[in-house]
């Protein structure tokens, strides 16, 4: 049986045998089409900011199960200069054939691997469930429904990848950050699956360098969706943000964590630099020794040995993509063997000491 068609069988196959499982979280497998090809697909009851719909773009591989689901970056919409710089609408061009998306490049680890790649246009780092937003008189009616959009997702994608081996959540800056929060439910839809997380660009702080007042911001702006029982995910002021990713650790101690981040990434800096005077910043910028600082603090206290990190100097913001994913090293490590490491458990942490 061809391996496209097979996965869709599978897929249906398992829909059955485990709705008494799942329940209404199984929705119809994704289109059966060639490997090797992109192809838009529509997916109901999903939108963006601005009230479009929106989807997924699929690629198919002809010779593995094992899976990534990449999520798109592109800022986010708080107020009005950051939402005039982020997209309200999706784009339904694929991908270019770079960085991870390279089924040519032999130093690619996912190679092989069925992609999924979500185009971001909630402005909301996936992270929302609130409709028909006012974030100022200028942006009106928004849609911050990225968390509800991905559980969407998620009930189409587990269906069609029954026989996955191996799930890589992945993403770059608000993608980024985007599968991080989404990291609990996609465990819960996909099941007993090996599921793995791989932040490009993406990484919170604590509350002593990414501000309580801009976390309680885009909570309230976006109801920020966490598991019910992550009691320590917020705090009296707003914050603990950071907390999350302990309640992820702890939960799913046998799962797998990878961080990658420029130790002076101008592009987070400016975002978290709105918090700085408690959010009454003119100039927003974090300064770089704090974003050092902070990323240091992640690494060594936060996460510590539950999770891999590739830290390098310089002011870049994301690689994934891009031909930086294969020149960037750190360590004496190329990034794109680093990953491969990593999915292959034996990754150490790269990068300087604080």
């Amino acid at each position: 049986m061809h391996k496209t068609v097979r996965k869709v069988v599978l897929g249906l196959i398992g829909m059955s045998i485990c709705s008494q499982v799942y329940g209404s979280q199984w929705r119809e497998p994704l289109p059966t089409f060639e490997p090797g090809e992109w192809h838009w697909v529509d997916i109901p009851d999903t939108y963006c900011r601005d009230g479009s719909s929106s989807g997924i773009q699929v690629n198919y591989s002809n010779s593995s199960s094992d899976l990534i689901i990449y999520l798109e970056g592109g800022g986010a919409c708080f107020n009005n200069i950051t939402c005039s710089i982020n997209p309200s609408s999706a784009t339904r061009e694929p991908p270019p054939a770079e960085g991870i998306f390279s089924r040519s490049n032999d130093g690619n680890p996912f190679k092989d691997y069925n992609y999924i790649y979500i185009p971001y246009c909630t402005g909301d780092v996936y992270a929302g469930n609130r409709r028909n937003v006012d974030v100022s008189r200028s942006v009106e009616n928004q849609q911050f429904v990225g968390y509800s959009n991905m559980t969407r997702f998620l009930q189409h994608i587990a269906p069609t990848f029954t026989d996955a081996d191996k799930v890589v959540l992945s993403g770059i800056s608000a993608g980024g950050f985007g599968a991080l929060m989404n990291f609990d439910q996609a465990k819960q839809i996909l099941g007993s699956v090996d599921l793995r997380l791989l932040d490009d660009s993406g990484i919170p702080f604590t509350d002593e360098y990414l501000e309580s007042c801009l976390q309680s911001q885009w909570r309230q702006l976006w109801d920020m969706q966490f598991p019910e029982d992550c009691t320590e995910c917020e705090n009296e002021q707003g914050g603990g943000l950071s907390n999350y990713l302990l309640y992820l650790q702890e939960k799913y101690d046998d799962s797998q964590f990878a961080f990658i981040s420029s130790l002076g990434d101008t592009t987070i800096r400016f975002f978290y630099g709105f918090g700085r005077n408690n959010c009454r910043v003119v100039i927003p910028s974090t300064r770089a020794s704090d974003f050092r600082k902070g990323l240091f603090q992640m690494r060594d206290e936060v996460v510590q040995n539950r999770g891999n990190f590739f830290l390098f100097e310089g002011t870049t913001h994301t690689y994934l993509k891009k031909p930086l994913f294969y020149s960037t090293v750190s360590g004496g490590q190329a990034m794109n063997d680093f990953v491969s490491d990593y999915l292959n458990d034996r990754a150490q942490n790269r990068g300087p000491e604080r």
